[in-house]
């Protein structure tokens, strides 16, 4: 997958998290990349909920390595911060 693969995929894990959030239901493409979360109307509960999803669904340790000052604001930022990431071979 490359890095704007990612970007798309991180969206609609989003858009799935805000949606079962009890907020309305949004679609992928009302989210902009560059835009900052709290913009996006993305709280803690649902920033905590994308930081396991991801994890889960693309199999990558996050939250083990984070540092809260790293914590990024957009989607973009996201990305940035998980592709690398996902470039690591995993450890047996």
């Amino acid at each position: 997958m490359d890095q704007a693969g990612l970007e798309y995929r991180l969206t609609e894990i989003l858009a799935r998290v805000v949606s079962e959030g009890g907020k309305a239901a949004r679609s992928a493409s009302e989210f902009a990349p560059t835009e900052e979360f709290a913009a996006l109307g993305v709280n803690s509960v649902d920033l905590m909920e994308f930081i396991l999803r991801v994890e889960q669904e693309l199999n990558v340790d996050l939250l083990g390595t984070m540092l809260p000052n790293e914590l990024p604001s957009t989607l973009r930022g996201w990305s940035q911060f998980v592709y690398p990431r996902l470039q690591r071979p995993t450890q047996p």
